[in-house]
C-alpha cells in the first residue's frame, strides 16, 4: 500500500495558495485496505516522519521510499 505524506508546516506561493510544504510517500504492509489498517500500519512508522499526517492511500505507487 503506497501512503501519501503531508507536513504540517504550510508554504505559500507566489500566487498566495497554501500547500504542504513537504510531501512524501511511502510504502506500508497492510492486511486488508482499509483506512483502519492503514493508520495502524503507519502508527509503528510514526515516529520516522513527526509533523506529517496521512493524506491519502493507494493500492500501488512506483516510487515509494519504502
Amino acid at each position: 500500500m503506497a501512503v501519501t505524506l503531508c507536513s504540517h508546516e504550510l508554504d505559500i506561493d507566489d500566487d498566495g495558495a497554501i500547500f504542504p510544504k513537504e510531501e512524501r510517500i511511502i510504502s506500508l504492509f497492510v492486511e486488508e485496505i482499509t483506512k483502519k489498517a492503514v493508520y495502524e500500519a503507519f502508527e509503528a512508522h510514526q515516529h520516522d516522519f513527526p509533523g506529517f499526517y496521512i493524506l491519502a492511500y493507494h493500492r500501488c505507487y512506483p516510487d515509494a521510499e519504502f
